[in-house]
């Protein structure tokens, strides 16, 4: 899987509403949030929301890509966007 980092918001803002891009980010020093990141195109914000997954997500593949729980893009304040990241693709649930 190829991943670029930092992501280019800009660039997802222009894709359509629901867009999502994910992948896996080395430690690059003090500050980095190295591991999964998750991006996708919210029309609840109005554009990207997303960001690392935290203790609360266990990477359980690197290549590809698989994390365990789902993502879930909780309403009232995001979309309601739900599903898995597994064998590096989005699975919509």
């Amino acid at each position: 899987m190829e991943f670029t980092w930092p992501v280019d918001l800009k660039a997802l803002a222009a894709e359509p509403i629901g867009t999502i891009i994910f992948g896996y980010v080395e430690e690059e020093g003090p500050g980095s949030w190295p591991g999964v990141v998750e991006f996708h195109n919210c029309p609840a914000v109005g554009g990207p929301y997303g960001g690392p997954l935290d203790g609360r997500w266990t990477l359980i593949s690197r290549d590809p890509l698989t994390v365990s729980p789902s993502i879930w893009c909780k309403p009232p304040g995001g979309c309601g966007m739900h599903g898995f990241i597994r064998d590096g693709k989005w699975v919509a649930s």
